[in-house]
């Protein structure tokens, strides 16, 4: 409590109250937002050709790792589950250098936008993040990387592929969309002091999803 008030004291002699509700607003507001995508594994996928040599790999596990951390991609937390659960987490290589990566999870997930732990079925991989090297991007690569995992997915007998991108990230739209993905619904998440609310269920869009596509 002293070290809160303290706190409170040195936004107050540093800002005032805008400062004081600022902080506290970034510490116990949290929100954002994204719409969600699914791919049917059973649908053909396009065989894609990058411009120059690239290899996608997944047995760099601790390279891919060291990558995500420096350039802040994934938490403590988020990792742990992942070695748990037995993610994959691919990676991206250009002269043998690490140059991006894909997060792939299975059975549970943990999801940093709403900081909780998400289940899945079992024929459901998630795609829960992925980065392009800024040197490389601009090149197609992106689609090839995600068209290439999709590809080994499909070979291992995974049934669907699942992932959400923010409203404004329209270049990963783009990209997911033209590897099949389509869209389940918009999802906005919202946490005040600790409570909890989003908009849909995520669970109810998967399974709205899967049996509209087994219908088709």
């Amino acid at each position: 409590m002293a070290v809160l008030t303290k706190k409170i004291k040195k936004a107050y002699i540093e800002g005032g109250i805008p400062l004081i509700f600022r902080r506290t607003l970034k510490r116990y507001f949290h929100t954002n937002s994204a719409w969600w995508f699914i791919r049917d594994l059973s649908l053909p996928i396009t065989e894609l050709f990058p411009p120059f040599r690239i290899d996608i790999i997944n047995n760099r596990t601790e390279d891919v790792i060291k990558y995500m951390k420096i350039k802040d991609y994934i938490s403590n937390y988020e990792l742990d589950v992942g070695r748990k659960e037995g993610h994959t987490f691919w990676g991206l290589l250009f002269n043998g250098e690490v140059k991006g990566f894909c997060k792939c999870g299975y059975r549970k997930v943990y999801v940093n936008d709403f900081r909780e732990i998400l289940s899945l079925p079992d024929n459901v991989a998630f795609i829960y993040e992925y980065e392009i090297d800024e040197t490389l991007r601009g090149k197609g690569i992106g689609k090839y990387f995600i068209s290439t995992i999709l590809w080994r997915l499909q070979d291992n007998n995974w049934q669907y592929a699942i992932c959400h991108i923010p409203p404004w990230n329209i270049p990963s739209i783009k990209v997911m969309e033209a590897c099949g993905f389509k869209k389940m619904g918009f999802i906005r998440f919202v946490e005040f002091a600790g409570i909890k609310w989003k908009s849909k269920s995520i669970e109810s869009l998967l399974k709205q999803a899967i049996k509209y596509a087994v219908t088709q």
